[in-house]
């Protein structure tokens, strides 16, 4: 996957990584924008969650591209990423890694410049849908006038995309695993592992989640993944706000 979105034809077309998640995608589409950046261009990648901003940002400085970079996300110190921001030279590429709901707050600001941002990473795309930053980010698009390149990564097939992101002629790197998977279902087949799909009526499913568990032998031991810390506490609270005794894990 890295080898391929380093081909000559991935630079400067509107590009669809489709990969799981741990595959190595955040490399794939870091080592593209090092080139970007070397022909003093500067770069902007936009992710659902400050968990990832941070590993992204961790990633790009131990590959030592020599290249300025700047992470923004909530829950961080906003002077010193307006500090940051504002010691990025007139003619220094660098590279923004930020969230989109502290990245809007920066631009409306003014303290981001956009004018000189003209390659874009949507990363985990799929997620910021989910997460309802869909306005957030058509407000960062569209802020940004100079754009000749935008990458989209995405770990599922079924993500429609926006026709505000003028997403068109783009070239697809599909890296999803079609081996072992029915036609009707989006999950893979491992031996041994019987998988279950539990619908919920309703957005929030942590009353959903509660019949489920209630559902279960009452020797059962489960265990309850969730995307981010900030879930996980969620879960964790309401589950012992109605008598379900839980251990709370998070990084």
């Amino acid at each position: 996957m890295q080898e391929v979105m380093l081909e000559e034809k991935s630079f400067g077309q509107n590009t669809l990584l489709l990969s799981p998640t741990g595959s190595g995608k955040t490399i794939a589409f870091l080592l593209p924008l090092i080139k970007h950046l070397s022909d003093q261009k500067s770069a902007l990648v936009i992710v659902p969650s400050r968990e990832l901003a941070i590993q992204i940002h961790e990633v790009f400085r131990k590959l030592k591209p020599g290249f300025r970079s700047v992470c923004c996300y909530g829950g961080h110190d906003i002077k010193k990423e307006i500090d940051a921001l504002s010691g990025i030279g007139d003619n220094e590429p660098f590279l923004l890694i930020a969230t989109s709901g502290r990245l809007k707050d920066h631009i409306e600001r003014g303290n981001v410049p956009t004018n000189r941002i003209s390659i874009v990473v949507l990363d985990e795309y799929d997620k910021s849908l989910e997460l309802g930053f869909e306005d957030e980010l058509k407000f960062i698009v569209t802020s940004l006038s100079h754009v000749s390149q935008l990458i989209l990564t995405s770990a599922t097939h079924a993500m429609p995309i926006a026709p505000w992101l003028n997403f068109r002629n783009y070239r697809q790197i599909d890296f999803l695993k079609k081996d072992n998977m029915s036609e009707d279902s989006k999950y893979e087949v491992i031996d041994n592992l019987e998988i279950y799909q539990v619908k919920s009526p309703v957005k929030d499913k942590l009353d959903t989640l509660r019949d489920l568990l209630c559902s279960l032998d009452d020797d059962a031991q489960v265990i309850v993944f969730s995307n981010y810390r900030e879930s996980s506490e969620r879960i964790a609270h309401y589950l012992s706000d109605h008598g379900i005794e839980s251990s709370l894990y998070h990084g």
